[in-house]
């Protein structure tokens, strides 16, 4: 990072000669040409400048980190996203700090001061920390403790407890790893395999027959479905619930996402993608979906199909429609979902 710094801090200063030297004293200019700067002093002054800019960079660094260990004198810092594992104990994150878990259960107590689910907008008492969402210690600090063996990324300053921190080999993965899920009608090198894996691994999709292993991925999908589903994805537990979409039908009315009518009628392409949408934030978007059938799309879902377009969380079908009124199929909905989680958190 000082590098990147330093090299933009160069070439300002060097904008700014190379400004002077064309200024209204021209060439003939007695204190910078453009000739001097090119010519046989160019390499020391670059020299010059390059140290001059990382001493300036190193006291900012420096302020930086007194003002972190008045804060949490034993707090280290990662430079960016780095990933760890974390096993078998505790681990403190004072203010500033943010921590996304991609495996494993991880608990969280508020010290003091509040944690933040960014995903969400809103403050987190205490509680397991969902799988794939970003959440920032605004103020106080948050101990996070593994139950057993934890994958998770940490943006900021930490503080080691008594668990074994270990750093992940290479670089942040793209996705969060999971188990493989197979099933005997998903085929594992077919589009949707990927997807129907993970929702099932993560214990939001189920198959439709234990004793044949069958996912049924062309079957259609109610509304009670997909509110039961995201329900999952957002931390309620839906068993025991009668009947079965009732808890997520109650967690959607309450969260903004549907209006809980029609549960057991088939949901379409359309409708998935505005609960999607509105489970978000209803984000605003500015951009038309841009497929050949965007006329198809109703007005009251045109923002949120165009929002999951420009999300990749919908891509088109096999002939490049959106399919607006489409009847969503299991393999699509599952796709559509895991797209959104992995993407966005």
């Amino acid at each position: 990072m000082k590098k990147i710094v330093s090299a933009a801090l160069v070439l300002t200063l060097l904008t700014a000669l190379t400004g002077a030297s064309a200024s209204p004293g021209g060439s003939s200019d007695p204190l910078v040409t453009l000739s001097y700067a090119q010519g046989a002093y160019k390499d020391a002054l670059v020299e010059e400048l390059v140290s001059a800019a990382e001493e300036r960079l190193q006291e900012v660094y420096d302020r930086a980190a007194a003002s972190l260990g008045q804060t949490a004198p034993d707090a280290r810092y990662t430079d960016g996203r780095q990933g760890f594992t974390l096993s078998g104990g505790t681990l403190t994150v004072p203010a500033g700090g943010c921590v996304t878990v991609v495996s494993g259960d991880v608990a969280a107590a508020v010290n003091s001061g509040e944690m933040i689910d960014a995903s969400q907008g809103s403050a987190v008492s205490g509680s397991t920390l969902l799988l794939n969402r970003r959440y920032i210690v605004a103020e106080g600090s948050v101990t996070l403790t593994a139950a057993g063996s934890a994958q998770l990324f940490l943006e900021g300053p930490y503080v080691p407890g008594s668990g074994v921190l270990t750093p992940m080999d290479g670089s942040a993965p793209d996705k969060p790893q999971q188990p493989q899920v197979v099933f005997t009608d998903v085929s594992p090198n077919g589009w949707a395999a990927e997807a129907v894996s993970y929702m099932a691994s993560h214990n939001l999709m189920n198959g439709t027959s234990t004793t044949n292993k069958t996912f049924s991925p062309a079957e259609t999908t109610t509304r009670g479905m997909v509110v039961t589903i995201l329900a999952r994805a957002d931390g309620v537990d839906t068993t025991g619930s009668s009947p079965w979409y009732q808890r997520g039908v109650e967690w959607a009315v309450s969260a903004g996402v549907s209006d809980g009518t029609k549960p057991t009628a088939t949901i379409s392409r359309q409708e998935i993608a505005t609960m999607l949408w509105r489970y978000y934030g209803q984000p605003a978007c500015d951009q038309a979906p841009g497929m050949p059938d965007d006329s198809a799309v109703a007005s009251w879902a045109f923002t949120a199909v165009s929002w999951c377009v420009k999300n990749g969380i919908i891509t088109g079908n096999g002939q490049g429609l959106l399919n607006p009124n489409g009847s969503a199929r299991r393999d699509e909905v599952a796709t559509m979902i895991y797209r959104a989680l992995t993407k966005l958190g």
